[in-house]
């Protein structure tokens, strides 16, 4: 069978790309790469792009368009014309004259010779060609690549970070010693954690290293990549990398430690052999680092819209990156909870499919997993992906809080669980990672529906301070309005649209505020400006409250398209099996108020089993249950209700 043609790459004139920098005002190689980088939301420019493509080496057509953007012209506009130069020869027709039989018998035998020398010159000239192209293209069409000027057989290594990468100091000195304890190497280090890239000459020099191993980071603002290089006087590759949460660098020596495992073997493979299998492309990790960040406020639909597109730009530069996989299943997953979209559901599957074949063992190809499966409600099958997990301390936070998250949901579904499970998950997860907003939300909701209000405010606050969410503030503010406080209350919410005026709470519980004060045509319009921000979404009561406030100003017939909405979705939740029985008692008062309070079609049974459970029900739902009790005359339920929801939020002794 014939080997599949390997992928070529394409190349860039110099004069096209220095042309098209004039005509876009660029001055500058370095300009041109930040532009890119600003363009694309990346952490740092693409300098080893833009440095090769100038040199007119072979690049992905990807790449290539990349630059060819940022220009503002046609990737083809740039490409490399080898017959660019004109030739400047006089026409054959104009010196011909015809010959005699015999003179072109003659020519031809003469000709002989020159034309063997041509065709052997050409054939030289071709292979030689693609010599070159395939030196240059080393790195799109090789399978191995070759470390030139390091001779494994003397394995004289080194190792050295730049001193602006202070924050990798306990990955350095582990790599440090393991390397120095290995026999099979030897090994220089350096005296110093310092080192600048303009003494790295003088490193090889001084240590008489050939192979020199540096580490580096792209910190992100939640997350940050750990890249390893692997150098000589000839080539710097970049060899290996991990995706970690950048506050576990700071204090998780287990973190730092496995880090320092995983590069170690790395460096002794190349060490050995003197070649490296496969390299990491570094653009992609740009990308990969701006997505995950980006999907840190997964409650911003553009966001997580957003951070899709990072993964796949990603996955277009490394079809082998498994957490652009992962990374666009959880978004995925995020935009079908949000907008409720069986759709995404499935591609989200796909992807998370795709990180599971690419690396079974990969950390946030099982986080992945847990979360997609989460947002389904599926809390069975999230916490046997994470009982299959292989407990790495990279992930081990996330984890606490995923399951902190299906122990709360099953309390909040009725189902008898270990309370103090959610208590313990929720509190390690915040020690190992302490901008995990979740877990801060899980606790302090928990309090809140045990009655310990203030315990509940304490956590959400402090978590608002750490993690910076919105959603915390956002419930800062619910408590404060919980207790009555709507002047506080009011103040938390300008303030989160002041700081967050894409996001929808703000908007939505200022509406709140004042609806509480029985304003409502203000309440209304910050309702409806809360729904504008997430069009698209299943959470039913965005579109309940607004239903309900119109039946409050006797506007029913404007208000039921609303309600309408809010009992599809809550249908539709059913059907799937996720429908709490908070979500089944609000909808039986959306179709009560949608009937005009007609009383003969209540559900009883419903009502009997919400009252039975009444301490798993949302706060809302237990005034909407005191609200159907009370149009069906039992009235002493009713109040045992409403006086259930005020004894942990006074604000409904005003509803």
């Amino acid at each position: 069978m014939n080997e599949p043609k390997r992928k070529r790459g394409v190349k860039a004139s110099r004069e096209k790309l220095e042309k098209a920098m004039l005509a876009k005002g660029i001055e500058s190689q370095i300009q041109l790469a930040r532009l890119i980088s600003q363009d694309e939301g990346l952490h740092r420019p693409p300098k080893e792009l833009i440095s090769k493509v100038f040199r007119e080496q072979s690049v992905s057509h990807t790449n290539l368009a990349r630059v060819a953007k940022a220009l503002g012209v046609e990737s083809h506009t740039l490409y490399m014309n080898s017959q660019s130069t004109p030739i400047n020869a006089t026409p054959l027709a104009s010196n011909f004259k015809p010959r005699s039989v015999d003179s072109l018998a003659e020519l031809k035998q003469r000709s002989r010779p020159i034309l063997a020398i041509m065709v052997v010159s050409l054939l030289v000239i071709l292979l030689f060609g693609l010599f070159q192209e395939g030196q240059e293209e080393e790195q799109l069409t090789s399978s191995t690549y070759r470390l030139y000027g390091y001779d494994p057989k003397l394995k004289n290594v080194g190792l050295y970070m730049a001193e602006e990468f202070s924050v990798l100091s306990l990955i350095f000195e582990e790599i440090r010693k393991k390397l120095s304890a290995s026999p099979l190497l030897n090994f220089s280090q350096t005296k110093s954690l310092s080192m600048s890239n303009n003494s790295v000459k003088e490193y090889f020099d001084h240590t008489q290293s050939s192979l020199l191993f540096r580490i580096e980071v792209m910190q992100g603002k939640r997350y940050s990549i750990i890249l390893l290089y692997a150098q000589t006087e000839q080539v710097n590759y970049p060899v290996a990398f991990q995706l970690v949460r950048s506050s576990l660098l700071a204090n998780n020596q287990q973190v730092n430690n496995l880090i320092a495992e995983q590069f170690s073997k790395q460096l002794h493979k190349a060490s050995q052999y003197g070649e490296i299998n496969e390299l990491v492309n570094v653009d992609a990790l740009n990308y990969l680092l701006s997505g995950f960040d980006l999907l840190f406020d997964h409650t911003d639909n553009a966001a997580i819209l957003s951070a899709q597109s990072r993964f796949q730009n990603a996955i277009s530069l490394d079809s082998k990156l498994v957490e652009a996989y992962a990374g666009l299943c959880i978004g995925l997953s995020y935009e079908s909870y949000m907008n409720n979209a069986a759709v995404s559901f499935e591609q989200a599957y796909k992807y998370c499919e795709l990180a599971k074949e690419l690396d079974p063992e990969n950390e946030f190809a099982e986080l992945a997993f847990a979360i997609y499966y989460i947002n389904k409600a599926d809390t069975d099958a999230a916490e046997n992906t994470l009982l299959h997990n292989q407990g790495s301390p990279i992930s081990a936070a996330d984890e606490f809080s995923l399951k902190a998250q299906i122990t709360f949901q099953r309390f909040q579904d009725g189902q008898e669980v270990n309370e103090v499970d959610i208590i313990e998950s929720a509190l390690k997860s915040i020690k190992g990672a302490s901008e995990l907003w979740r877990s801060y939300n899980v606790l302090g909701q928990y309090y809140l529906s045990k009655g310990e209000t203030n315990k509940s405010l304490l956590i959400l606050e402090q978590g608002a301070e750490e993690s910076k969410h919105p959603v915390l503030l956002g419930n800062v503010g619910s408590l404060q309005l919980c207790q009555g406080n709507l002047a506080s209350a009011e103040a938390t919410y300008r303030q989160l649209i002041a700081q967050k005026p894409e996001h929808y709470i703000g908007y939505e519980m200022l509406g709140s505020v004042y609806y509480y004060q029985r304003e409502y045509e203000p309440a209304l319009d910050y309702r409806k400006q809360a729904l504008e921000k997430l069009p698209k979404t299943n959470i039913h009561q965005l579109w309940g409250v607004i239903g309900l406030i119109y039946a409050k100003l006797n506007e029913l017939e404007v208000g039921k398209p609303y309600l309408l909405k809010a009992i599809q979705l809550i249908d539709q939740d059913e059907s799937m099996q996720i429908a709490a029985l908070s979500d089944l008692i609000s909808r039986e008062y959306y179709e009560f108020v949608m009937s005009g309070s007609a009383t003969e079609h209540l559900d009883q049974d419903l009502i009997n089993r919400a009252f039975k459970d009444i301490n798993s029900l949302q706060l809302s739902s237990i005034m909407h249950l005191s609200e159907l009790m009370k149009a069906s005359s039992r009235l002493e339920e009713s109040r045992i209700a409403k006086q259930t929801a005020a004894s942990i939020c006074p604000i409904y002794n005003r509803a």
